[in-house]
């Protein structure tokens, strides 16, 4: 798309840092509780005991906690299932914390913000070389609408196998 513009630097904006969880534990139990036969079938979890076995440690959501702190991202936590850290910032802190720098784009059907203007990072994040073990991903620097298709399950041909029954 093209470029319109920049962010202005003092827009504040709120994003959230994902935190990895251990997902090949998680999809092994998610496994064993939906297959018939296994002793742990049908012995769901609750979310504390699956934040608890399979979430990010408190000890990843505390290290990027401080991390954007010493960026001088303010309202910094973790929301309760540590799936993320949320921090605001002005642009310009955004811009050098991430090393990126948020533009504005022309909308089009393939991209819009609905009402607010196409906001988007021009390059991909970085973040310290300690976080990249912990860290999945970074949100709130695109404010595009998401892209849902609309999907019609193709038509199947009937076929017969057997003669129709006759009307009784």
């Amino acid at each position: 798309a093209r470029v319109t513009g920049v962010v202005a630097a003092a827009q504040r904006l709120s994003i959230q840092v994902w935190l990895k969880p251990r997902v090949a534990a998680a999809a092994a139990l998610a496994s064993a509780v939906s297959t018939p036969g296994n002793p742990l079938f049908h012995h769901y979890l609750s979310p504390a005991s699956y934040t608890a076995r399979f979430g990010a440690t408190s000890s990843a959501a505390v290290k990027v906690e401080k991390w954007l702190r010493s960026q001088g991202f303010t309202s910094v936590r973790a929301d309760s299932q540590r799936d993320y850290v949320r921090g605001t910032a002005a642009a310009s802190t955004i811009n050098k914390a991430f090393g990126v720098q948020l533009k504005l784009y022309q909308s089009s059907a393939a991209a819009n913000a609905g009402p607010y203007r196409l906001r988007a990072n021009d390059r991909a994040v970085t973040i310290p070389s300690s976080l990249a073990g912990i860290v999945d991903g970074v949100t709130g620097l695109v404010n595009a609408a998401p892209i849902v298709p609309h999907e019609t399950p193709a038509a199947k041909p009937v076929t017969r196998t057997t003669p129709a029954a006759a009307p009784a």
